[in-house]
């Protein structure tokens, strides 16, 4: 086998213990607990194939370790050094490959030690050693090796080599060198981003998007010009990257060339590690800089080793081999055309610029494309570059099409959001760097056929010529990097609303912007105070955007409560809550928006408990989020989960914040039955409650919801196996207790996929599937025009789905004489937006679409708290939030709020709108007359005053949006008209309120602090 097999079974043999690495290190990582493994087809496939993927490694490794101890024992058999300089050759040689086999063998042992694995009980699913020092001294074996492998590869080429040309003397001319390539560079990546910026106004060319509604007269010229100034800025410093590169590579090339040869086995080497450290850095760190927060928190920086360094040892054997075959192929062919004529032949030789080039993009192919090798030098030069020109076309459409190619959950933006634009700008340098290497090469061939055809130009001529020519280049180059900085002092007069529309809808511009706010954040805090940025202070990381000042988590009182009511206590019933996923009002029949055929009901189960109770039409969640739901509804606050610091288990540092179980214990509930979805219960379930089993009904370690394949192939969901789950519950409870149970009914989460009419049957869903579509109509913004979406159409199916679940939990309590005495509260987690404002399930905003939630309330008696009369099928229009929820527990069970440190709850109890009759408005001010904090995962900032008008402060942009909620265009639409430039009083008032808020619950921009470190 040759070098190339070798190098190929080394690539598979680390980047499979590589994969093993990152999986185990994931599953031992706090940050686990964000993930359903099963949801994730790769995580899945490891989970399921661990153990053949682990066997895998020592078959691999064997494979690889046979064929280079016989390499080098057939060395050993041949050689019979004579001279001293060749026995000193034949010592190092052995040194090589001594040290090579050890550490390949090193390297397979140390591996499967470390990803050893056992199974627990009957589970399927492998237990997993912790990453440790091991993996650590793995990272530095792989590096070991490869470069040993790079040693051995050219040890052996050496004694094969063809003839070495030697190297004429010629010109620096480094500063008109890089000039070109500085132009070259700024405009490759500038065109890319010009054509996004026309097709940005084009709704033919951008997915039928029509952004120009959203600005107002005679700032669309402005806009294109914050559009173009930020991309030329960002191409600036894309193709200043790429110079600093190309000196970086100029001096590798000054270091080979003092050898006096074209072409050496150590510059084939050099260029080798090079080049994989490059394409290691290119896929690996764009998408780890989105998890970046992660891993600090976790204190994983296992991870960016593991996945930098061993991609780039896996990659440099291979690379190494491709490069060495370029250079003999190019030495023979040379030598067979000229002979003994350097010169000439030198004409013909590549440069070593040419050889790193065709080695970047053509190392996994050369070795299969050496059958298209031509005699000529120069035609299997032209093959070699059309080969290259192909695939730089290829790659270079490939990763600009990513985004509608490749459609999947992208936890965390990582890769649409960072190594798709990455990759962008990556080919863009590419193809400047191909049209460089191709114009020096034209250049110096097409040179002497000029000067053989025009004799009469005299050298003095020439030289002007080439003056001129080098003037130019550099004077465009100044001037280029002139433009590039007009942001810096042109921007201050651009008005608010340009910033904020551009940075919310063109993502180009959003990558470029962050990225030079990455780039010029001085006081490294996550934001810059230049380019418009929003930081007060670039060299005060403890003063934020908006002028918050924090330095940390801080600590939140813990709320307390006491029986005001004995007897409301005694009578509390029994409590089970829907979180329901992504649900809007418009899916649910009852809120009056759904229209089928012969006035069939598309949620029939959510309606009875809406007719039987109260519907509230106004109700908002503060944080678009699914864990956030969670916590809101059970602490009745304004606290936020830190999902980026989820460094090690939860602990206690969320639970103890839950005082609905709280006020629930106090109430004497009996039996618990918690969400399984994960981790709801190690968010929101005190370790105490969980020691003890009597009223734990079936934990996450003794309940698994997963479904086999064959299962999924027969409709069969993971909210299926909880509805059995939460159905084994009811029937397990004895007369007289007290439960409380609620569920995440997460089967609305996307992607959304049809069901087959037999399991809708089984579901006891009354029509076909495909019925529940027949209102599924959206309607564009500003436009008004009517259209239909698959996604769309399926999301309403999987509405009526879940309807169908809660309708088997409602079947079940009725039959246990359950249902008149179990108060039901339906609440979804956040909305979802549907392109009202060009986006589609986009929580990341603070738009009404994603705020807006169905909460449906129904209290199973007509006297509730205080003595007050509830009605039945109430419908509330005013304002209201999910930490209601809350408040309204409390109050029905007589609860009240004694802890001193705490602040007032800002929640209200929503007994007081379920009441019989018309609600006043002294009654009503209550609700309307607060002002709402607002956030989202991605750092956005908002506020709600008076219900009446909102503010949104996008920080890591500086941009700001400010509404009035009671302005809608003639579709119903609001939210389209941004007034933070026509009203700068009311922006100024309602940015003050923003700040006052933020002071007051200091947690939701600083976090919570821990338990053990307060």
């Amino acid at each position: 086998m040759g070098w190339h097999g070798l190098s190929l079974l080394w690539f598979a043999l680390v980047v499979l213990l590589g994969l093993l690495t990152c999986f185990r290190r994931l599953k031992s990582a706090g940050i686990a607990n964000m993930f359903q493994f099963d949801d994730v087809p790769l995580l899945r496939f490891f989970d399921t194939h661990y153990g053949y993927l682990y066997w895998a490694l020592p078959a691999v490794g064997f494979a690889l370790l046979l064929p280079i101890a016989l390499t080098y024992w057939r060395l050993h058999r041949q050689s019979r050094p004579a001279a001293e300089e060749a026995r000193w050759a034949d010592r190092r040689r052995f040194w090589i490959y001594t040290g090579l086999i050890a550490s390949v063998v090193a390297f397979v042992g140390l591996g499967m030690l470390a990803s050893r694995y056992s199974y627990s009980g009957e589970s399927s699913i492998p237990d997993l050693e912790p990453t440790g020092v091991i993996d650590w001294i793995l990272v530095v074996l792989s590096w070991a090796a490869a470069y040993l492998m790079t040693r051995a590869i050219g040890a052996r080429d050496a004694e094969d080599s063809g003839v070495q040309f030697r190297l004429r003397r010629q010109k620096p001319g480094l500063p008109i060198r890089l000039g070109t390539a500085y132009l070259l560079g700024c405009a490759s990546v500038f065109i890319y981003a010009a054509l996004d910026h026309l097709e940005f106004w084009d709704p033919r060319g951008n997915g039928g998007y029509d952004y120009r509604p959203f600005f107002r007269e005679g700032e669309i010229p402005t806009a294109n010009l914050v559009l173009y100034s930020t991309s030329l800025l960002f191409a600036t410093v894309a193709a200043l990257g790429g110079c600093a590169c190309q000196l970086v590579f100029h001096r590798i090339s000054r270091r080979g060339s003092r050898t006096g040869l074209a072409m050496t086995t150590d510059d084939c080497r050099r260029q080798a590690v090079l080049l994989s450290l490059t394409w290691s850095g290119v896929l690996g760190i764009p998408w780890q800089i989105k998890i970046l927060e992660e891993i600090r928190a976790e204190e994983g920086w296992l991870l960016p080793g593991v996945v930098l360094v061993f991609s780039a040892a896996a990659l440099l054997p291979v690379m190494c081999v491709s490069c060495l075959m370029l250079k003999r192929d190019f030495d023979e062919a040379c030598a067979a055309k000229h002979g003994g004529d350097p010169d000439a032949a030198m004409e013909d030789y590549p440069r070593r610029s040419e050889f790193a080039f065709w080695t970047l993009l053509l190392f996994p192919l050369y070795p299969y494309l050496r059958m298209l090798r031509v005699g000529k030098p120069r035609v299997h030069y032209a093959v070699l570059m059309g080969l290259a020109a192909g695939l730089v076309a290829a790659l270079t459409w490939l990763v600009n099409q990513a985004d509608e190619l490749f459609d999947f959950d992208d936890w965390r933006n990582m890769m649409k959001g960072s190594q798709f634009p990455f990759l962008q700008v990556f080919m863009s340098l590419v193809a400047a760097w191909f049209v460089y290497v191709f114009g020096r090469t034209a250049c110096r061939w097409f040179s002497p056929w000029l000067r053989r055809r025009l004799p009469r130009i005299g050298s003095g001529t020439a030289r002007a010529l080439r003056l001129l020519g080098r003037g130019v280049v550099l004077t465009s180059a100044a001037a280029c990097l002139v433009l590039a900085t007009w942001p810096f002092w042109g921007w201050h007069r651009v008005n608010k609303n340009v910033f904020a529309r551009t940075f919310e809808y063109s993502h180009r511009h959003e990558f470029d912007l962050l990225f030079l706010h990455w780039l010029l954040d001085f006081d490294r805090d996550g934001y810059s105070a230049v380019l418009h940025g929003a930081d007060p202070d670039d060299f005060d990381f403890t003063l934020q955007p908006g002028d918050i000042r924090t330095s940390g988590p801080v600590d939140v009182p813990i709320d307390a409560f006491e029986i005001e009511d004995p007897a409301a206590a005694r009578d509390f019933p029994n409590l089970v809550i829907f979180y329901l996923e992504g649900v809007t009002p418009r899916s649910i029949s009852a809120y009056g928006y759904r229209s089928l055929p012969g006035g069939v009901r598309a949620t029939p189960n959510i309606d009875q408990v809406a007719a039987e109770g109260a519907l509230f039409t106004q109700a908002r969640c503060f944080y678009p989020s699914t864990w956030d739901a969670w916590m809101t509804v059970n602490s009745g606050r304004f606290l936020r989960v830190e999902e980026l610091h989820a460094a090690r288990p939860f602990g206690n540092r969320y639970n103890r914040y839950n005082n609905l179980y709280r006020i629930l214990e106090l109430a004497g509930v009996d039996r618990w039955c918690h969400a399984d979805q994960a981790p709801y219960q190690d968010l929101c379930v005190s370790e105490t409650m969980w020691k003890s089993e009597k009223i734990v009904w079936k934990s996450n370690e003794t309940f698994d919801s997963r479904v086999s394949q064959e299962e999924e192939e027969q409709g069969i969901l993971r909210g299926d196996r909880r509805n059995e789950r939460m159905l084994e519950f009811l029937d397990s409870l004895k007369p007289g207790e007290k439960f409380f149970m609620c569920e995440h009914m997460s089967d609305t989460h996307f992607p959304w996929n049809r069901i087959s009419s037999q399991r809708a049957k089984e579901l006891g869903i009354a029509q076909d599937p495909r019925f529940y579509e027949n209102d599924a109509d959206l309607r564009r913004p500003v436009t008004g025009e009517t259209f239909r979406e698959d996604k769309y159409s399926c999301y309403f199916q999987c509405v009526t789905r879940m309807d169908a679940q809660i309708g088997q939990i409602l079947k079940k309590l009725k039959e246990r004489n359950l249902y008149d005495n179990t108060m039901i509260v339906i609440v979804s987690d956040h909305g979802c937006q549907w392109w009202e404002h060009e986006h589609m399930y986009y929580v990341g905003h603070l738009y009404e679409q994603s705020l807006h939630v169905p909460l449906i309330v129904k209290v199973p008696r007509t006297t509730g708290g205080k003595g007050m009369r509830l009605g039945k099928g109430v419908v509330c229009d005013e304002p209201v939030m999910q930490m209601d929820v809350l408040p309204t527990v409390m109050e029905l069970a007589g609860m009240r709020h004694i802890q001193a440190d705490a602040r007032p709850l800002p929640s209200r109890s929503l007994l007081p709108l379920m009441e019989n009759g018309k609600v006043s408005e002294e009654v009503a001010a209550r609700y309307r007359q607060r002002d709402i904090l607002l956030t989202t995962h991605y750092d956005m900032l908002g506020v709600i005053s008076d219900f009446r008008y909102k503010l949104i402060f996008d920080r890591p942009s500086g941009t700001y949006l400010l509404f009035d909620l009671e302005e809608k265009d003639e579709w119903g639409i609001n939210e389209m008209h941004n007034l933070a430039d026509e009203r700068p009083e009311l922006f100024e008032q309602m940015l003050q309120k923003l700040r006052e808020m933020v002071d007051r619950h200091k947690s939701i921009v600083a976090g919570i602090r821990r338990e053990e470190e307060g």
